[in-house]
This record gives C-alpha cells, sequence and structure tokens, in this order.
C-alpha cells in the first residue's frame, strides 16, 4: 500500500501448481578458488586478465584442464598476446602432448623459450610446422632448442649439415630406399618428408630431391 507505506499480502503462491520448487539438481561442487587466485595475482602484478578477449572454445579447453590452465597462465606473463598463447598450447602443443603419451608437467622447457617460439611464429619468422617440428625435435630426440631455433630462424644448414642428415635418412630407411630403386616413385616422396620434417621445413626441397638421387645413383645403394 502506496498510501500506508505496508506491503499487503495479495495471495500466497507457494501452492500453486505454477509455482511449485522444483528439486535441487544433482549439481557438483566445482572448486574455482585456485583459478580466481592465479588471476588475481597476475592482476596484482599488473598482467592483464589472461582469460580476457579468448574465444569461448579456448577458454572451455583451458579451464577444463587444471595442469593446462597452470601453464598457459605462467606463459601469459612472458607475452602480451595472450591469445597467440593460448591457441598455440590448445592446438599445438595439447596435440603434440597426446602424440607422444606425455603430460604437462613433463614438459620440462622453460617457459621463456616456449613463448619465445611462439612469438616466432606471431611475427611470421617460422610457421607453426616448424614450431611444433621443434618441439617434437626437442621431446623425441632431446634436440637443444637454442640450435634448433637459430637453425629455424636463420635457415641456416650447410652443405655438409644437409648431406649428412641425408645419409642418416637413407641408412635409417633402408625399405623405403629400396622401394624408390625398385620403381616405386611415391617412396622417393617419403624420402623427401623425412628430410623436411628432420630439418624443420627450413630447406629447399628442390636441392634435397638432386642430393637424394646423386647419393642413391651410387653403387652402395644397388640391393
Amino acid at each position: 500500500d502506496e498510501k500506508l507505506g505496508n506491503n499487503v499480502l495479495m495471495r500466497e503462491k507457494i501452492d500453486s501448481i505454477d509455482y511449485h520448487c522444483f528439486v535441487d539438481p544433482n549439481i557438483p561442487v566445482v572448486d574455482i578458488s585456485n583459478l580466481i587466485t592465479t588471476v588475481e595475482i597476475l592482476k596484482n602484478e599488473g598482467v592483464k586478465n589472461p582469460l580476457m578477449n579468448l574465444p569461448i572454445n579456448i577458454k572451455k579447453c583451458l579451464t577444463n584442464n587444471k595442469e593446462l590452465f597452470n601453464f598457459y597462465i605462467k606463459c601469459a606473463q612472458y607475452s602480451d598476446d595472450h591469445l597467440l598463447v593460448a591457441k598455440f598450447i590448445v592446438n599445438d602443443l595439447s596435440a603434440i602432448l597426446v602424440r607422444n603419451k606425455m603430460s604437462i608437467e613433463n614438459f620440462d622447457l622453460p617457459l621463456e623459450k616456449f613463448v619465445l617460439l611462439i612469438t616466432a611464429v606471431g611475427d611470421g619468422k617460422i610457421s607453426n610446422n616448424v614450431a611444433r617440428n621443434i618441439l617434437n625435435s626437442i621431446i623425441i630426440e632431446k634436440g637443444n632448442f637454442d640450435d634448433l631455433y637459430s637453425k629455424s630462424i636463420n635457415n641456416a644448414f650447410t652443405e655438409k649439415e644437409l648431406s649428412d642428415i641425408i645419409d642418416m635418412i637413407l641408412f635409417n630407411n633402408n625399405k623405403i630406399v629400396h622401394d624408390y630403386l625398385n620403381g616405386n616413385n611415391r617412396a622417393f616422396g617419403c624420402l623427401i618428408k623425412l628430410v623436411n620434417e628432420r630439418t624443420l621445413g627450413q630447406v629447399d626441397l628442390s636441392k634435397v630431391s638432386q642430393i637424394i638421387k646423386t647419393k642413391l645413383e651410387d653403387s652402395k645403394w644397388q640391393f
């Protein structure tokens, strides 16, 4: 009642069929205190919210995996381009870890070097494929990041280095070599692909093709 300034009971709804309360759904408790604390710490350190402006699908992938999320939060401190870092972690690093049956806890590349690699992708210095090949080389072959990164940026493979790489691939893939020498031209493409992967896509494939053909003309490859 506006004049008296009192609330007047009009009708009770609790017993009305259309106002019956539903039983609370069985929703599990989700503890997000760790996520909130991490974001607040970064905020206090002057780092902008690392989840801001990320697409919903990227956010979902990160927040559904606590280890991956924490790794991303740490990486975000080394880059202003949070979207670039998040996409690479979700789309590229995750695939590499799954393929090699690894967890993020076993990925021991220093964060600043990992972000340096992602930044090089963002700057157009290397492609996503090259970055993935570098990480695969580090994980599978225990390659040295600094050497791999430098070669990728500078495209620095000497004639001798390239020749040695091709020799190694030919010796380690006798069946493919045998198939090619017996008329299977598709096998030659496999050899080219192996060299391309080993050199992180940073060599002239026409040059690689010529070197391989020259080497396979040698009688030692005649089975």
